[in-house]
């Protein structure tokens, strides 16, 4: 049993697909296949650096909160705020409502998948803000000075694909367990 699409959803959705994956990835994406390239366009390369690069800094709070309310917002005890549940009595949902939790907390292993999404969003942090030192430490209008980071971007890009994956595989729906 399937019930209409959480609001948890909608923003992991929002987070996740329409703006890491499909506005940030595309451009990092974009930014290291320009350095890559013989003749690197110093305009685009610039433009990624000055506005879009550190744009990263505004999704640590949001996945950060999206999963510290995943187990609030996706267990089945939410179950009991609508039809036809809601009308159990206030004891019932209580009970029931804490047990229906624990088990899906056990058999979808809850803890652990917000773990380690955590787990990668930090590397992913520990990716950026290692780039965010070597670029102070240089002049990072210099094309070729960039080049020489072009591993490091590499490795921040990968972080970011680790990060897409493990937020795609939260469950989309409230499980009935």
């Amino acid at each position: 049993m399937e019930t209409s699409i959480p609001a948890w959803e909608v923003r992991r959705s929002g987070i996740n697909h329409d703006r890491l994956k499909n506005i940030y990835y595309r451009g990092i994406n974009a930014f290291i296949l320009r350095l890559e390239s013989s003749d690197a366009d110093e305009a685009p390369v610039r433009r990624f650096l000055e506005s879009d690069f550190h744009t990263w800094t505004d999704y640590n709070p949001l996945i950060t909160e999206l999963l510290m309310d995943y187990g609030r917002e996706m267990s089945p005890r939410t179950l009991f705020d609508i039809p036809p549940l809601n009308r159990c009595d206030e004891d019932t949902k209580d009970w029931l409502g804490n047990l229906v939790h624990k088990l899906w907390m056990s058999r979808y292993d809850v803890e652990n998948t917000i773990e380690k999404a955590d787990s990668v969003l930090k590397a992913a942090d520990r990716c950026y803000e290692g780039l965010c030192k070597k670029l102070a430490a240089m002049d990072s209008r210099d094309i070729s000075l960039l080049k020489g980071l072009l591993e490091d971007f590499r490795d921040f890009r990968r972080a970011c694909d680790d990060l897409i994956k493990v937020l795609s595989a939260f469950q989309r729906r409230v499980m009935v367990v």
